[in-house]
């Protein structure tokens, strides 16, 4: 699958040192969102149709726990700012303009 291909060739052109790093920080991270939801920090949760690398039912409970809207991205996975780069940024601009009403 040529997607599959291109992220072959991303992590192989990637510095070790800077994917060991990105790990690093991912493995470490604390879970910031029930400080979010406590300020009531407007947000939304934005996923795609196909996304494989985060798992649905926790993106789900994450948008509970914000009392965030969820928008699904048709026809993108995991990078839907790769798969259907127009579509995410218009749901991004009319969360933004959304708030500034």
């Amino acid at each position: 699958d040529s997607d599959n291909d291109l992220y072959a060739t991303r992590w192989d052109a990637s510095d070790i040192q800077s994917v060991i790093s990105q790990l690093g920080i991912l493995a470490n991270a604390d879970d910031v969102s029930s400080k979010v939801a406590e300020k009531n920090i407007p947000a939304q949760v934005v996923y795609g149709e196909f996304d494989d690398a985060w798992p649905i039912a926790r993106q789900m409970e994450l948008a509970t726990k914000l009392h965030a809207p969820i928008v699904v991205i048709s026809g993108s996975g995991h990078c839907p700012n790769e798969d259907n780069p127009h579509v995410l940024a218009d749901v991004v601009s009319e969360f933004a303009t959304s708030l500034a009403r």
